[in-house]
């Protein structure tokens, strides 16, 4: 027997028909005009391919809109396979009703004309799996108007290009969409927001893996003439010139805290502002991404680069930045718990600056930066090149600095090794601006008051740096010193200057020094100062507590030999507190002139010297020491052309003498010098000194050296403890 055989075919034609059906499709369509050929075949099971319709052509209207569509649809009576080809023209307006709501106000307008393609079957449509589909269209749209609650947009003119996979898919996935949007200009507002884009470019992918976790990926293109925006309370506005803004999402586990994300525009010109923010940008290149954390478990990174040829920027009046070149890199994981930002970001940073201003309004100082290249982490920072310009003073700064996050957090001290190169530096400017807040030893709560024009320079604590300077010319309190080199140490609220040598009007110098702030009010200062060919006036005029500890200098004129090893404490103007004062000094020198005055004119009649133009000392050699406000003036010689004169002596704070001196050549006199400058006391007596008088060599100056350099290793050689 043969089986009944259920097949046929059909041509099928409608003119001006009309249809609708209400529930899916709230539209009545109008004027529907059909030609297609169908075939059925009911005969076996998995023969569904076999019945097909061929759309010839379909015409069909709902209102001003308007649809012409062929293709094919084949398996009619199994998993549906269509290829279609609709060409739109469609009435915007009329379907605004699927946005509205009884809630919200909408309205839209515009026109939608082109062409869309699409082949899939109806169980992937039905399923949404759009890899396994094909779609592509180009549409035009024309006067485009959406207003949803507040928002409105428009768009004069547009383009929109679809492809469904993507045309060059890789090994590694498949695109699920390539979308195109041109558009002549766009327009966003809502309230008090706004925005106006000039003729924009929008390219969109979206990817997926393919894998069992169904991994996707999204990358955008927006391309735009100009960029126009302004916030709410008109806070904030910015317009952009070409820009171009790039970006991907990618989500590649269930667990991350957040996708992949990343983004980046380019601009030829960017000003903006929020609230009283300003920021100028020109030709510059932006950029940052962030890498998906696992919830719970990590952090994400995030990563950002900026690249400009000119920035400007200011925060109101307390801050003003401009630059040429500035570039950076920077990366970080962002936590939470931390309360000082730089710990929150843990940054990793890469600078590049050129040409750079920084002006702050508590600074008082305009800080430049002709440039500066670093890199920094909170475990590490190395300047590699720096030239900076701070108020009077300009240095260059290399060199490598550790532990800052630590110190930071008050776990580590700050550790570093920096070489300081300047040609002009203004020593008082840049103390000014390193003091910490308060001394060593104190709380807000012990802090002494001191006077209002006060400010000692105060040494950071948790601190050990070491400065290697070169400086061509330094102005030090009124002095100008040139060709300064030496070490300089910070160590947890000690400075050691080590052999700083330099030059300045007066002498040629080297300086070791050690100088403690253990509260505002009472600072400790040790020092080792050797000056060779010594300006003795200038001597005076540098080091006025000099004129104090030896008066006679006053009336020496000339260049010699100053050596000076002492300490003491000082107040916060630094006004010596002598009952602490300790030290010895020594002052050698040859052919000085002793200026005349009366008590010169006193002691020279009553030894019997004969009267000169000039009074030439052909040399001296005199050794002091000070202990609290006594000094001790040891026996010293003085030759002046025939006459030898050996002098001795003790005075006070008060300035009140008790000198001797002794002519030994040609005669044998003495002479007591005491009392005050103001009642002075000028009497012949019996020589003290022998007549073969020579002073002994005393070593106090080396021993005052000693204890002191002493201490300097003490200090260095502490270790340094968090407390």
């Amino acid at each position: 027997e043969t089986a009944p055989i259920f097949a046929w075919g059909a041509l099928v034609e409608l003119q001006d028909a009309k249809a609708a059906y209400m529930e899916a499709f709230p539209y009545q369509l109008e004027d529907i005009n059909l030609k297609a050929d169908a075939h059925l075949d009911l005969n076996d099971k998995g023969k569904e391919q076999n019945s097909a319709v061929s759309i010839k052509k379909l015409h069909a209207r709902t209102g001003k809109t308007e649809v012409d569509a062929t293709g094919k649809v084949t398996e009619l009576l199994g998993d549906m396979l269509a290829d279609v080809s609709v060409k739109l023209n469609v009435n915007l307006p009329e379907f605004k009703r699927y946005l509205e709501s009884d809630s919200v106000v909408t309205d839209l307008g515009g026109m939608a004309n082109g062409t869309i393609h699409a082949k899939g079957r109806l169980s992937n449509v039905q399923k949404m799996r759009l890899a396994k589909c094909n779609v592509s269209g180009n549409i035009n749209l024309s006067s485009l108007y959406l207003n949803y609650d507040t928002i409105e947009v428009t768009i004069p003119n547009s383009k929109l290009t679809l492809q469904v996979p993507n045309s060059k898919p890789t090994k590694k996935n498949l695109t699920l969409a390539d979308v195109k949007w041109q558009m002549d200009k766009l327009t966003v507002t809502d309230t008090d927001l706004s925005a106006d884009l000039g003729q924009s470019d929008l390219h969109l992918e979206v990817n997926d893996f393919l894998t069992n976790e169904e991994k996707i990926i999204a990358n955008a293109e927006w391309s735009s003439q100009h960029i126009n925006a302004t916030m709410p309370f008109d806070t904030i506005d910015a317009a952009l010139k070409k820009p171009i803004i790039t970006g991907y999402v990618e989500y590649l586990t269930k667990e991350q805290s957040i996708p992949n994300l990343s983004v980046s525009i380019k601009f030829d010109d960017i000003k903006a502002r929020y609230t009283t923010i300003l920021a100028h940008m020109a030709a510059s290149e932006l950029s940052a991404s962030a890498i998906g954390g696992i919830r719970d478990k990590k952090q994400p990174l995030l990563k950002a680069f900026v690249k400009t040829e000119a920035l400007q920027a200011e925060v109101g009046d307390s801050l003003k930045v401009d630059t040429k070149e500035f570039r950076l890199y920077a990366q970080g994981y962002r936590d939470p718990s931390k309360e000082n930002i730089l710990l929150q970001w843990s940054p990793r940073l890469s600078v590049d600056l050129k040409e750079g201003n920084l002006s702050l309004a508590q600074f008082g100082e305009k800080i430049e930066i002709p440039r500066i290249r670093f890199d920094y982490s909170n475990r590490h920072c190395d300047i590699k090149e720096s030239r900076i310009v701070i108020g009077n003073s300009d240095f260059e700064l290399k060199g490598e600095v550790n532990n800052i996050g630590r110190w930071l957090e008050k776990k580590a001290i700050l550790e570093g090794n920096l070489e300081f190169t300047s040609v002009h530096t203004d020593v008082n400017e840049l103390l000014a601006l390193t003091s910490a807040d308060s001394g060593t030893e104190e709380t807000p709560e012990t802090v002494e008051p001191t006077e209002t024009e006060a400010n000692p320079f105060l040494v950071p604590k948790d601190v050990d740096l070491t400065l290697l300077t070169d400086i061509q010319e330094a102005v030090v309190s009124d002095q100008l010193a040139r060709n300064l080199g030496g070490r300089i140490y910070v160590k947890d609220g000690v400075v050691v200057v080590e052999e700083m040598g330099f030059i300045c009007n007066a002498a040629k110098l080297q300086l070791t020094a050690i100088y403690k702030t253990p509260r505002r009010n009472h600072i400790y200062i040790g020092l080792d100062y050797h000056m060779v060919d010594i300006n003795i006036q200038e001597l005076v005029n540098m080091v006025p507590q000099v004129d104090t500890l030896m008066p006679m200098l006053r009336s020496f004129r000339g260049n010699g030999e100053f050596h000076l090893a002492a300490e003491t404490f000082t107040d916060a103007a630094y006004r010596l507190k002598w009952s602490t004062a300790r030290g010895a000094m020594s002052i050698k020198g040859k052919d000085l002139v002793l200026l005349d005055g009366e008590t010169f004119s006193q002691i020279a009649k009553i030894l019997m010297f004969k009267k000169k133009t000039e009074n030439k000392v052909d040399s001296i050699e005199a050794t002091a020491t000070l202990f609290k406000k006594e000094i001790d003036i040891y026996p010293f010689c003085l030759t002046m052309d025939k006459y030898l004169v050996a002098a001795g002596g003790r005075h006070n704070m008060d300035m009140s003498f008790d000198y001797h001196l002794s002519l030994l050549k040609p005669l044998y006199i003495g002479v007591d010098v005491k009392g005050t400058f103001d009642d002075l006391k000028i009497k012949p007596t019996k020589c003290k000194y022998a007549q073969d008088f020579r002073p002994i060599i005393r070593k106090d100056v080396e021993t005052q050296n000693a204890s002191l350099k002493k201490m300097i290793d003490a200090s260095l050689r502490r270790n340094v403890k968090i407390e």
